[in-house]
């Protein structure tokens, strides 16, 4: 059991860390990003390209937003042909949404360019500094993976 100071400590520090984190590495490349798609549309790409294939609701659930919120990003997608609607094999009742080609391609560009923009940010930093945010990263990534 962790001790209440040291989960207040925590949830300060991560309370801190989330808006930093935002303000110096994701903002950043968002703002220098030209493409024509909002980070809540690349977030659907994402999801849609992890799963394959997948209805509004279990999609709406997996973004944890209201199937209303996800339509609108759904049809801008969609009118952008990135994204097919499709009836699902085992009930035709059932729409699934998946990549097309040019989806694809374009998940795979963005995902790339984002990679470059972070990876130069990170450049900027001294060797120690690199090394000490890879392995606050990975120790990170460990333990929140924990959590139930």
């Amino acid at each position: 059991m962790i001790d209440r100071t040291n989960a207040e400590d925590i949830v300060k520090n991560l309370v801190e860390l989330l808006p930093l984190f935002q303000a110096k590495v994701i903002k950043p490349v968002l703002q220098v990003e030209k493409h024509s798609m909002s980070p809540l549309q690349f977030h659907v790409i994402k999801v849609i390209n992890e799963k394959k294939s997948i209805n509004m609701t279990d999609l709406a659930n997996e973004m944890m937003i209201s199937k209303p919120q996800l339509t609108p990003i759904i049809d801008k997608l969609l009118l952008k042909a990135y994204l097919v609607r499709e009836n699902a094999k085992e009930d035709r009742r059932i729409i699934n949404i998946s990549l097309t080609e040019l989806g694809k391609e374009i998940y795979k560009q963005r995902t790339e360019h984002i990679s470059k923009m972070i990876a130069e940010r990170i450049s900027t930093l001294p060797p120690e500094n690199q090394k000490e945010l890879n392995d606050a990263i990975i120790t990170m990534i460990n333990v929140i993976a924990q959590l139930s």
